[in-house]
């Protein structure tokens, strides 16, 4: 009698309730362990902004372009060569003109080499220089290291000028010279400074653009340039 007492019973089944609640409890988390719509959602907003925060790539050059950047520089490098040398000279320009040509050339050549240098000199005071530096004389000497010593400093000064007068490296072109009808060194009825040294050997021609005057002559042209 005792010892069937003591033996345990058979166990008892889960009722349906217990099922109901273990069946959500499982369903719950799994539901859990799944990323919702919306963090998905934020995910590829993010790397939509990742993607627009990407700076863009420059555009290379088409060829068309670079010829346009290259006529618009020409253009403009024409405009300022015809701009320069502008026509009015300054006071001290004037003054600077009156100073070379009343320089004592046996003084040699420094105080000319600083009025060429001014930023104001006119074009007329350099091509006066030139000529009263008697061009004529170095046209047998093709390099200055030809010239003769006492001579050199002033062909290499009369050489570079060249190069300054033919590329117009002036500020102003107002100051007239003329070197085929000079009314303003030797005298006043015209003097011409290119019949000079005839005789010379010419190995190196002076250039044509300096017999020309610096700047328009109504007088010589209506006397028929001569």
């Amino acid at each position: 009698m005792l010892r069937a007492m003591a033996e345990p019973g058979p166990k008892s089944k889960p009722t349906a309730k217990k099922a109901a609640a273990k069946k959500a409890t499982t369903a719950k988390k799994a539901t859990a362990r799944k990323p919702t719509a919306r963090k998905a959602t934020t995910r590829k907003a993010t790397a939509r902004k990742a993607t627009a925060r990407k700076p863009a790539t420059a555009r290379k050059p088409t060829t068309a372009n670079k010829a346009t950047t290259a006529n618009k520089a020409t253009t403009a490098k024409k405009a300022t060569a015809s701009e320069k040398p502008a026509a009015t000279p300054s006071a001290r320009a004037a003054a600077l003109h009156r100073q070379a040509a009343y320089h004592n050339w046996d003084d040699g050549v420094r105080r000319l080499g600083q009025i060429l240098r001014d930023p104001e000199c006119d074009l007329g005071t350099a091509l006066m220089i030139y000529w009263m530096g008697a061009p004529g004389f170095d046209r047998e000497f093709v390099t200055v290291k030809e010239a003769p010593d006492w001579r050199r400093p002033v062909t290499k000064l009369l050489r570079d000028l060249e190069a300054r007068i033919l590329a117009r490296d002036f500020a102003t072109a107002g100051i007239l010279f003329n070197p085929r009808f000079d009314r303003t060194t030797v005298n006043h009825h015209g003097h011409d400074w290119t019949a000079e040294y005839g005789k010379t050997e010419v190995r190196r021609p002076i250039p044509a653009e300096l017999l020309e005057p610096s700047a328009p002559d109504p007088e010589w042209e209506a006397r028929g340039r001569a």
